[in-house]
């Protein structure tokens, strides 16, 4: 038999693997971190402390910033062998059966969240359930429904853009405003006035976060 294999911390992997987006205004840098190492198993299961101190270590070092690490997104099979749960995950959360879930850190408020996608009603594996059970079953701050991550990722984002305006002042972002309008005349008269409004509102949004070099904190643009 062959001896089993020890993870590797990816504290040492950080500075050569760590993908990021680093959002400048937040009072201080804001990152979402991708990936961190490559796919990979974990051969021990740790107590639940073990990986809730592998989270503050990570806290520490972070910052006003948000790691996001997602889980392995499926399942092969229900019966699939050798299931490989992706590297940085299992080492962070030490739930190998979870899948579709995302951990975030919150740098800024020193916390941790498991955000779980919905129950797969033909698996036979362990699955766990958004609430406080499970967050205390996994010494985490909170374990919430996938669906509440989007709606999280906004909230922080508006916080952003917030500060982002307070730091431009309102000259500039008038000028944004009105380059924007610029931009949307030949379509006002074609528009209902619902639409036209909220399509200025993301316009603006996302060129202030362009001019600082910075993406939608967003799913769909992470």
């Amino acid at each position: 038999m062959m001896p089993p294999c020890r993870a590797r911390s990816p504290v040492a992997r950080t500075e050569r693997e760590v993908t990021t987006v680093r959002l400048t205004h937040w009072a201080g840098p804001i990152a979402v971190l991708l990936t961190l190492g490559t796919s990979g198993p974990e051969a021990q299961t740790f107590s639940p402390a073990t990986y809730a101190a592998r989270r503050n270590a990570i806290l520490e070092r972070l910052g006003p910033q948000l790691m996001i690490v997602p889980s392995q997104a499926a399942f092969k099979a229900d019966d699939q062998a050798l299931f490989l749960q992706a590297a940085n995950f299992q080492y962070l959360v030490g739930e190998s059966p979870l899948v579709g879930a995302v951990l975030v850190l919150d740098g800024q408020a020193r916390s941790s969240a498991l955000f779980l996608a919905p129950r797969i009603p033909v698996l036979t594996r362990p699955q766990l359930d958004a609430g406080a059970e499970s967050a205390r079953s996994l010494a985490i701050d909170a374990v919430l429904p996938i669906a509440d991550l989007e709606e999280w990722l906004r909230e922080k984002e508006s916080l952003l853009r917030e500060a982002l305006r307070r730091d431009m002042g309102d000259a500039r972002v008038a000028a944004i405003e009105a380059e924007v309008d610029r931009d949307l005349s030949p379509y006002a008269s074609r528009m209902p006035a619902r639409v036209l409004s909220q399509i200025r509102t993301q316009s603006v949004a996302r060129r202030i976060l362009e001019v600082h070099g910075l993406r939608r904190l967003s799913l769909f643009h992470l």
